[in-house]
């Protein structure tokens, strides 16, 4: 039996067949059908660095098989096999046990990750095993193992793959995550960034609450980390030569996507709450309904072209124009390898899983007339749909479990935790780029305030807007994280005045009637059209003689093609 062929039987169910064709390996081997002999010798001779985790790049590999080393044929024989399944276990199931919910009000589960679930004894905690880790060999204590496991599959990352039946791309999962344990450190910059991203989107929701009361603005309160996830994703596609980001999404949040991703002037904003009109903005459209577009530099000092699309009260609804939209422009830019335009959908946790246009654009993308190189998803899971929870509003633990039909990753990711938000949206940017397919980020986070800032949500959720009440916000938390490692208060202090600074400025402009509501349409690509009067009556004829030209030409068929009978009668008739 290859070593590849134990992964149809190494599982925790089973884990006692195997243990007992083990043992009778260790005591009786002649009683062993010749394939399973042969796999066991295989895993005992196998030196360190060759056999399962020593295969040539692009080839079939196993990940998940350590080298068994038996130096004592006792008890302890079949603990390097053991602690083989734990690991996989944590594989499978660790985000299950991940802490992803701020609030949390879904405590973690642990499914077959304790190691009496193993068959592993306390006393065995400090023995040295020899196992594969990220692809290469591993000796530690089983203490050891343990450890890196917890903190790669049980952190704030929670990672859903193991479904992935394609074993290269599961395995090169494996590999990025168990090398850094889902933790890799981070540049001061990058930190500092995700700062600006996270206070900004924070100071912006409080600045439109204390100078605009009792308006409506879908705010981001409680999913603050959706911006610099955001950031980072162009970031990093600026970084891979990407040249446009197409953005779809519903109400909440867009305003703070609007300021703080499109760099739209918060003054323009500001002027739509003091409906402050301009000479063509009689479009009888919402402000929390209105798309832009415009160049943002990212940090690698490439210009990314983004593009957030107009979208009303129809929520996913926006998804389908916004893949096609990406298709044509790859289209017309022979973007032929797809890795020049991509899309940025962000969707609410109830209405992805409650609105069928979700599975249609998922069976759909991996068509030929309708791939685009890969969608990057990011589920902003406030954890309520209106006012319903979770478990009224779905059959399933996850509101992406829908995703599982496209054999792609899900990253379900603790919105309190933005570093761990950067990392989850790298690994996300790298699969897209890697493999060319969807990929999904699950934003775990809260709505801090009713469906919009007008409705009291306590009526229906007193249990989860009482812990929402007690739960500093996830500035405050990552404020005091920098602070504790030892970045400089100065940097962050700095970056808190300039922000307060711009938004004082922007609403002075607004407020002295220096800019006027503008609607971005027609133009860039649309700049040669018009709007017209829709009470108009444009010349709409053409002469006889042209449509006898065009009659011509649909009715007429090359001489080389013979048609089928019935559509030769049919062109007749449409001929005549």
């Amino acid at each position: 039996m290859h070593l590849n062929d134990i992964l149809c039987v190494v599982n925790s169910e089973n884990i006692e067949l195997l243990e007992q064709l083990y043992e009778t390996y260790l005591s009786n081997p002649s009683a062993l059908d010749k394939s399973w002999l042969d796999f066991f010798q295989q895993m005992e001779s196998s030196p360190a660095g060759t056999g399962a985790a020593n295969v040539s790049e692009g080839s079939e590999r196993n990940f998940y098989l350590p080298k068994l080393t038996v130096k004592e044929r006792g008890t302890m024989a079949d603990l390097p096999l053991k602690i083989m399944l734990l690991i996989q276990s944590y594989r499978r199931q660790g985000h299950y046990s991940a802490v992803t919910d701020p609030l949390s009000l879904t405590p973690p589960a642990r499914y077959h990750l304790s190691l009496e679930d193993h068959g592993i004894a306390a006393e065995h905690l400090g023995d040295e095993v020899d196992t594969i880790i990220a692809g290469k060999n591993v000796r530690d204590t089983v203490r050891g193992i343990v450890s890196r496991m917890e903190r790669t599959y049980c952190s704030t990352i929670g990672a859903e793959f193991f479904y992935i039946r394609n074993e290269e791309r599961r395995g090169w999962l494996i590999d990025r995550m168990e090398s850094g344990e889902n933790r890799w450190p981070l540049d001061s910059s990058v930190r500092l960034k995700i700062f600006d991203k996270l206070y900004r989107a924070e100071l912006f929701e409080k600045f439109l609450a204390s100078h605009f009361p009792g308006k409506k603005r879908f705010s981001l309160e409680g999913g603050e980390s959706l911006i610099p996830t955001m950031s980072a994703a162009i970031d990093m596609a600026g970084a891979r030569g990407m040249e446009q980001v197409v953005i779809g999404m519903a109400h909440r949040g867009r305003l703070n996507v609007l300021f703080n991703i499109l760099d739209k002037d918060p003054a323009l904003i500001f002027a739509e709450f003091n409906e402050n009109l301009g000479q063509k903005a009689g479009d009888g459209d919402v402000k929390y309904h209105l798309g832009y577009s415009n160049d943002a530099v990212t940090l690698s000092g490439n210009t990314v072209h983004l593009s957030l699309a107009f979208n009303p009260s129809h929520l996913e609804v926006i998804n389908p124009v916004v893949m096609g939209s990406v298709r044509a422009r790859q289209a017309r830019a022979n973007d032929h390898d797809r890795r020049r335009h991509m899309p940025l959908l962000i969707h609410g946790d109830a209405a992805f899983a409650g609105q069928g246009i979700n599975y249609e654009c998922l069976n759909m993308s991996n068509l030929d007339g309708y791939e685009i190189g890969g969608t990057v998803h990011i589920i902003c899971n406030n954890q309520i749909g209106f006012t319903t929870m979770p478990g009224d509003a779905r059959s399933t633990r996850y509101c992406t479990d829908l995703v599982k039909m496209l054999q792609v990753p899900i990253f379900h990711v603790n919105g309190d935790d933005p570093e761990a938000c950067y990392r989850a949206m790298q690994l996300c940017m790298e699969w897209r780029h890697r493999y060319r397919t969807d990929v999904f980020f699950d934003l775990v986070c809260y709505r801090k305030w009713g469906h919009n800032e007008t409705d009291e949500p306590a009526f229906t959720q007193p249990v989860m807007y009482r812990a929402i009440k007690d739960h500093p916000s996830s500035v405050k938390i990552y404020e005091q994280r920098l602070l504790a490692d030892g970045l400089d208060p100065a940097d962050l202090a700095g970056i808190k005045s300039t922000a307060m600074t711009q938004l004082e400025e922007a609403l002075r402009k607004a407020n002295s009637d220096e800019v006027r509501i503008q609607v971005q349409t027609m133009k860039g690509s649309w700049s040669g059209f018009s709007l017209e009067n829709p009470e108009s009556n444009p010349g709409t004829s053409l002469d006889e003689k042209k449509f006898d030209f065009l009659a011509e030409r649909l009715t007429t068929l090359p001489d080389y093609f013979e048609p089928h009978p019935k559509i030769k009668r049919l062109l007749d008739q449409r001929r005549s």
